[in-house]
């Protein structure tokens, strides 16, 4: 599991339910909105760290398995990557708030999904860096960190050999924007603790990410891709190394995954300054 597949699923399974279940019986409605909050809780149960708040990038059943070379093989977080990716947060958050906004809230477990969400805005509202207000490609360190050259080494062989330093990343600064603002106009969040933070991130990413370029608007310092696997791609380690310096994880700019993203941060806060 990735945390960025819960966004590829779930959104569309509980909207699906919300707007046309009755065609199915109550007992495959329970059972749907069941599957779609047990997604959820299981790959929090895995790869949720508490101390520092926030989530491994995925999680693997069977960590032994040669497709699962990037996973921990031992507790406290077996199966678990190492780190700690932006995007794939920011779907998660994503998916969290979508959900959340169909799920019914009689159902048995709302509050731990609720909960879930909360947890993860309140992780990524401490990792927001004070002075731009948006969000490091790697959550778990600043700009001081960065690829150390050396590379990885799977089955003999090197990868992962540049050098490029943590960055603020445009994507998943995006999508958390959105997240907390729908989660505010939800009312799933704090206002006054969680307002703050969006404001100073959607901010922050007009003046990190949106660059002037004659009459061509352009979103910067974009990460064009990043996995886990499978066995056939050793280079995808999910290592520092990997996150900064990997050959699918170069800085790109206009990237759909970040023009998408920034769309619905905007839609969001238009509709906060509408109606505030």
């Amino acid at each position: 599991m990735w945390l960025d597949g819960l966004y590829m699923g779930s959104p569309i399974y509980a909207e699906w339910q919300h707007y046309f279940s009755d065609s199915t019986t109550s007992t495959n409605k329970q059972q749907s909105w069941d599957d779609i909050a047990y997604q959820f809780k299981t790959i929090h149960q895995y790869t949720y760290n508490a101390k520092e708040q926030l989530n491994y990038h995925a999680w693997s059943a069977n960590p032994t398995d040669a497709n699962s070379f990037w996973a921990n093989q031992q507790a406290p977080f077996l199966g678990a990557s190492k780190e700690f990716w932006g995007r794939g947060m920011g779907w998660y958050f994503a998916a969290l708030v979508d959900v959340l906004e169909y799920l019914p809230k009689t159902h048995k477990d709302y509050p731990a999904v609720l909960k879930i969400y909360n947890q993860v805005a309140e992780g990524l509202k401490r990792r927001q860096d004070k002075t731009s207000g948006v969000w490091y490609q790697l959550l778990a360190y600043n700009a001081a960190t960065k690829a150390d050259g050396k590379g990885d080494v799977v089955n003999g062989k090197r990868y992962n050999t540049g050098m490029q330093p943590n960055y603020l990343e445009a994507s998943c600064s995006a999508i958390f924007t959105y997240a907390y603002l729908k989660g505010i106009r939800l009312g799933l969040l704090d206002t006054k603790t969680y307002l703050p933070v969006a404001r100073k991130a959607y901010n922050g990413l007009l003046k990190t990410f949106i660059k002037e370029n004659g009459s061509k608007t352009d979103i910067i310092q974009i990460c064009a891709s990043a996995g886990l696997g499978p066995a056939k791609d050793p280079s995808r380690t999910g290592t520092i190394n990997y996150y900064l310096a990997g050959k699918d994880v170069g800085i790109t700019k206009n990237e759909g995954k970040a023009i998408g993203t920034f769309i619905m941060a905007s839609v969001e806060y238009e509709n906060y300054l509408k109606n505030k």
